[in-house]
């Protein structure tokens, strides 16, 4: 009988820690959750999507990194932004995770770790900026 009135306390134990988990990525912030949105349009090709998300400076390059996607089959894996930074004016974030491509049967992986992203608020909306030096 006692190993049935467990159940119930391990599932509670599960049900808080998945809890937990979706509470920190919730909680992350608007810089990071910015990024986060243009990866994941820029793996989906959305250019409108990428203009949106992005500086006016930007935005030529962003659109362009979008429509180099439009013939692959694209996803974003484990994907987690931070702000590390501030610098001249921009927020730093860098990101874990990574992009794979598919072409033609060829996968090709793309480390999020490999650059960081200059992010800044603009009419009150987080936009990527472009990239900040390693």
């Amino acid at each position: 009988m006692r190993p049935r009135a467990m159940a119930p306390q391990r599932w509670l134990l599960l049900a808080a820690l998945v809890a937990a988990g979706c509470s920190a990525a919730a909680n992350a912030s608007p810089a990071a959750q910015a990024v986060q949105s243009y990866l994941q349009a820029r793996v989906d090709a959305n250019t409108d999507m990428l203009s949106t998300l992005s500086c006016k400076d930007w935005e030529a390059e962003a659109v362009a990194e979008g429509e180099s996607f439009s013939g692959l089959k694209a996803k974003l894996e484990q994907a987690a932004c931070k702000e590390t930074a501030t610098a001249d004016g921009f927020t730093i974030v860098s990101c874990t995770g990574k992009i794979a491509t598919t072409y033609n049967g060829e996968v090709r992986e793309w480390p999020l770790e490999a650059r960081n992203f200059r992010v800044q608020a603009q009419a009150g909306e987080w936009l990527v900026c472009g990239y900040a030096a390693k």
